[in-house]
């Protein structure tokens, strides 16, 4: 058996790999799928927790059944809430965008481990914080003043087709999903926590395949967002998401647009916020199975990653990755069409995230209420 340092740089290669491809491949499906979010969302959950089940024990452990039904019930919960705002923020958040955006989740989740844990934070974690906030803010100013701009000068502001307060409507919706993201994660640490004294390690296909079952059901319950006027032209009527989920299996597998000039007039080729776009569904199916691939793994690898190098490793990995991905958005190799060149603001967001995530990771673990003291 290889030693655990080789398995450790093993898993941790592989976790980068999967993860990179499954968050370009999400990109991709958002592109060629923007009508149908729903439907990619309930694709994704329904096919991940078979494959979650498949690949768990028959019998998962005193430590696996001692977690109570409402904990799995709350974590797909947050987990379903989290992945619709992801995919209906995604359709008009940039990749580069995408990853900038992601870095809320160091302050949200210092705020979290404060709030639930008594965790306590010195003064490096909190400047480390403040920098990845600047290096959203950065991110998100050129659209704000765009906006201010836009409605100053009477060109409709926000809502209106290509304006930047449009964009910056998507680019909210994503970033909000950072919330029930963190929220699911520090959930799940305190419940694997609770079970250390019962049997052993939780295998990591058990509990994401339960918690997927739930997912689900909140997902259907979560179909009305796609139904919110800030969607503009994309939006759903109520009454309409039932067919709009069939069409969305009809793109998917059959390759049929219901969405075309003819049915939908003044639907546009090109993605534009606030825009109905025409479907374009020959092929649509190829990117969602690549999603569906490469997440699989991204999760199998990362359950890998934490048991044999633990979550200090995993955060470097992720540290490591966020200039790369950034990177791959911009090859038109790997994305295509949809390769969306690096900015200046792009460079400057990222160089005072980076330096943010170094800042805070140079404070090293946050200490229990009861044992801080001052840096």
């Amino acid at each position: 058996m290889a030693p655990d340092g080789t398995k450790a740089l093993l898993y941790a290669a592989l976790f980068m790999l999967s993860s990179m491809a499954s968050t370009l491949s999400m990109k991709k499906v958002t592109n060629v799928l923007p009508n149908y979010s729903f439907f990619v969302s309930l694709a994704h959950i329904t096919v991940l927790t078979g494959a979650f089940f498949a690949c768990a024990p028959a019998a998962p452990g005193a430590a696996a059944l001692a977690i109570r039904t409402r904990t799995f019930a709350l974590l797909g919960a947050l987990d379903a809430l989290a992945g619709v705002l992801v995919l209906l923020g995604s359709v008009h958040t940039s990749g580069p965008t995408q990853q900038l955006l992601m870095q809320c989740s160091i302050p949200l989740t210092m705020l979290g481990s404060a709030a639930l844990f008594g965790k306590r934070y010195g003064a490096r974690h909190l400047a480390g914080a403040a920098l990845i906030l600047a290096g959203v803010g950065i991110t998100l100013a050129p659209k704000l003043l765009a906006d201010s701009a836009a409605a100053a000068s009477g060109g409709g502001g926000s809502g209106k087709s290509g304006s930047g307060g449009s964009e910056l409507i998507f680019n909210g919706i994503f970033a909000l999903s950072v919330v029930p993201m963190v929220g699911a994660t520090l959930y799940k640490e305190a419940a694997l926590t609770a079970t250390d004294g019962n049997g052993g390690d939780v295998d990591g296909n058990y509990l994401n395949a339960w918690i997927g079952v739930f997912q689900m059901g909140f997902t259907l319950l979560c179909l009305p967002l796609n139904a919110l006027p800030v969607l503009g032209a994309g939006a759903v009527p109520l009454a309409e998401l039932g067919a709009q989920l069939a069409a969305g299996a009809a793109c998917v597998l059959g390759g049929v647009d219901s969405v075309t000039p003819a049915t939908h007039p003044g639907c546009v080729r090109a993605l534009a916020p606030g825009a109905l776009a025409c479907d374009a569904c020959a092929g649509a199916w190829w990117p969602l199975v690549q999603y569906l691939v490469f997440n699989f793994a991204m999760n199998a690898f990362l359950t890998d990653l934490l048991k044999h190098a633990g979550a200090t490793t995993m955060f470097a990995v992720t540290t490591a990755r966020m200039p790369l991905q950034a990177i791959a958005f911009s090859l038109p190799l790997l994305m295509g069409e949809a390769a969306r060149p690096f900015t200046q603001t792009d460079i400057a967001s990222l160089a005072v995230i980076v330096a943010g995530i170094l800042v805070y990771k140079s404070a090293g673990a946050a200490l229990p209420a009861t044992k801080a003291k001052a840096e």
